[in-house]
């Protein structure tokens, strides 16, 4: 995979297609993980995971969010050669 003279559209493609799945498989194991803690604890448990399902989904945004952000953040300074600057930024 040649990011600097690679095909855009196959390059996108391929990242789309990868992010599709995953977030598929996401909403498929909270359904299935739904409908098993209903199952076994009743209409207060389900009610409990529409609750927290949300505010999981927001966790998880954030630390995506987080992480991605760091590491464009540790790339800059490891491309503009500026080490300890990165290595601080890792180590934050």
């Amino acid at each position: 995979m040649d990011f600097i003279t690679g095909d855009i559209k196959q390059l996108y493609r391929k990242f789309l297609n990868a992010s599709m799945a995953s977030a598929m498989v996401m909403s498929i194991y909270s359904f299935v993980d739904t409908i098993a803690v209903g199952q076994s604890e009743g209409p207060v448990g389900a009610a409990a995971m529409a609750v927290i399902t949300p505010l999981y989904g927001v966790l998880i945004f954030l630390g995506i969010l987080c992480g991605v952000g760091g590491s464009v953040l540790y790339g800059n300074a490891r491309g503009e050669g500026k080490e300890e600057k990165a290595n601080a930024l890792l180590s934050v």
